[in-house]
């Protein structure tokens, strides 16, 4: 049965430590090969210097998928901190590339530089890091001459960082140089290297006893596969992954119109078969709708006669109140004869032993508000006594008004 296992490497000046161990050990419980390769070999691009000892590891650890991972210390890589006008990782890249050597001052037959800002710093902070092409032509060729895939490759101080954990500063020796990291969340925030005779004694006394049995090599090879700081990447790789993301854009981009265009779909066809479907109901309900509708027409019109015979009879003068407030008031031996209505006013006609009684008695009455003569008194002779008939308009005082 076939495993997955990773592959640690870290390489220095002529000597270099491998470590592998099951998928998803811990670093610590790693197994380990110190051992030395011709520098000068690797440097042109010979992957032979290396091939042999990643064939012995291969041996041991059987078949299956082997991924490696390469902490290139000094003098392969030569980190440092750099100070660019603030820009894109991208353009710092390049524009390092462009002057490697103001930066790098060492041979390379064509430079790979990978670069990273310390925002915490400045944003004109950056960490950069060199590789030699060559270097990595032949890091990837061992690799494929013993079958195994070369997932990345990083300069050490990614996987010292990662090897600090909580810890924030620490001294990592290899050979005769020291490299002075600080570190956050095992990312690299300050980095400082120089020769290990300039630091203080106790310095590299210490730094010895924290290492322990793990000298720095040994660390960068166990951490290498969780380091995930920065990594080199060839500019052909570059392309490539350009590419790819190109292709996988191109593709999103399709399948977004794609998605687009089966919206648009589904918005148009959604109104319409919902407005088949209304249709299909209005003319289910039409006939119902059009006998519930003429019987509304029906009830408005009944409505509006009742309404209208209600008005007419709030504004019809209420005659036998206003003959009654009349009929009171008058003198025992008065009566009427005739009765006209005129709006507020009523026209009477009647006969009287003495008319002027009847005027006197109608002007105070409470309910009415004038009197007025419309023609002169008539004496009439009757069989038995003789009457006196008169003609008043009265005017009644209507409701609410002042008496």
């Amino acid at each position: 049965m076939s495993t997955h296992r990773n592959v640690g490497l870290s390489l220095g000046a002529g000597r270099g430590v491998i470590a592998w161990w099951p998928h998803g050990a811990a670093p610590d419980a790693a197994r380990t090969l110190h051992f030395t390769f011709d520098s000068a070999t690797l440097a042109y691009g010979d992957p032979h210097p290396l091939v042999e000892v990643l064939s012995a590891v291969r041996d041991s650890l059987g078949d299956g998928r082997h991924r490696l991972f390469v902490a290139l210390g000094s003098p392969w890589s030569s980190p440092r901190e750099i100070s660019l006008p603030p820009m894109r990782h991208a353009e710092a890249r390049a524009v390092l590339e462009r002057d490697v050597v103001l930066h790098f001052p060492r041979p390379f037959s064509e430079p790979v530089v990978t670069v990273r800002s310390i925002a915490r710093r400045s944003p004109s902070a950056f960490l950069a890091a060199d590789v030699d092409t060559a270097v990595l032509d032949a890091l990837g060729k061992a690799a494929a001459i013993v079958g195994w895939e070369l997932e990345r490759v990083a300069p050490a101080v990614g996987a010292w960082a990662r090897a600090l954990g909580t810890a924030t500063r620490h001294v990592f020796i290899v050979d005769r140089e020291a490299t002075v990291l600080d570190a956050r969340r095992s990312i690299v925030e300050r980095l400082r290297r120089c020769r290990a005779v300039d630091l203080p004694a106790e310095t590299v006394s210490s730094a010895h006893a924290a290492a322990g049995r793990n000298d720095a090599l040994e660390l960068a090879a166990r951490y290498a596969p969780s380091d995930c700081d920065v990594e080199f990447v060839p500019p052909a790789v570059r392309a490539q992954r350009r590419a790819v993301a190109r292709r996988a854009v191109r593709t999103m981009t399709t399948v977004a119109a794609g998605l687009l265009a089966l919206a648009a779909a589904l918005a148009w066809w959604g109104p319409v078969h919902e407005d088949g479907v209304l249709t299909t109901e209005r003319a289910a309900l039409r006939a119902s709708v059009e006998r519930a509708m003429t019987q509304r027409d029906s009830i408005i019109r009944v409505e509006d006669q009742l309404a209208t015979v209600a008005r007419a009879e709030r504004a019809a003068p209420k005659w036998s109140s206003r003959l009654l407030a009349i009929a009171a008031v008058l003198p025992d031996d008065a009566y009427l004869t005739a009765v006209r209505g005129v709006g507020d006013s009523v026209q009477v006609e009647g006969r009287a032993k003495n008319a002027a009684k009847v005027f006197e008695a109608l002007r105070a009455a409470r309910s009415i508000e004038a009197v007025r003569a419309t023609a002169p008194i008539r004496l009439d002779a009757g069989p038995a006594d003789t009457l006196e008939s008169f003609s008043i308009a009265v005017r009644l005082r209507g409701p609410g008004a002042p008496r």
